[in-house]
């Protein structure tokens, strides 16, 4: 049964990669279309399907472009899978996050997380949507974890627990 899932799944990755990183794709211009500068969108793939793009809300010289600096916001898409989750049904579900450099979550979104809905099957209608419905608000999220980010820092200012310099 593990093969035959590895395998299911692999053929998902390779039929619809280029689908999810679309949603990166789609997020890196929004960050672009705000003065930001953005890294390569990477694969990072471990127990499950990951991708990864740093958003560089303050300007990095451009060696340092993709390399993560404490103003950045990692933005991580995940193929998350029952089986991996322990829930033990062959089902999938997608999370998008936006992190901090320190790993502090601004926004999230799994849709169906924590329903009987959670997991769907690969080639489901559901699934589809939900790529849908994560493409769609992608750059809002964006917009909103910048902001509180910048939210964070200042109060972190204000308690003299970050000081804003060139350095990373």
């Amino acid at each position: 049964m593990e093969n035959e899932w590895d395998e299911a799944v692999g053929i998902f990755k390779n039929r619809h990669e280029k689908l999810i990183e679309s949603i990166l794709e789609n997020i890196d211009t929004a960050a672009k279309a705000c003065g930001y500068q953005t890294g390569t969108i990477q694969d990072t793939t471990d127990e499950e399907f990951t991708w990864e793009l740093i958003v560089h809300v303050e300007e990095v010289p451009a060696e340092e472009v993709g390399t993560m600096h404490v103003t950045d916001l990692l933005v991580e898409l995940r193929l998350c899978e029952s089986e991996v989750a322990g829930d033990g049904e062959a089902g999938v579900n997608l999370e998008l996050k936006f992190l901090t450099n320190d790993a502090r979550v601004l926004e999230r979104v799994a849709p169906g997380n924590y329903t009987e809905e959670c997991w769907v099957p690969l080639k489901d209608k559901l699934f589809k949507e939900r790529v849908d419905l994560i493409d769609r608000d992608g750059p809002y999220l964006l917009e909103q974890a910048v902001e509180a980010m910048l939210t964070e820092q200042e109060k972190d200012e204000k308690r003299g627990l970050y000081e804003i310099s060139g350095d990373s």
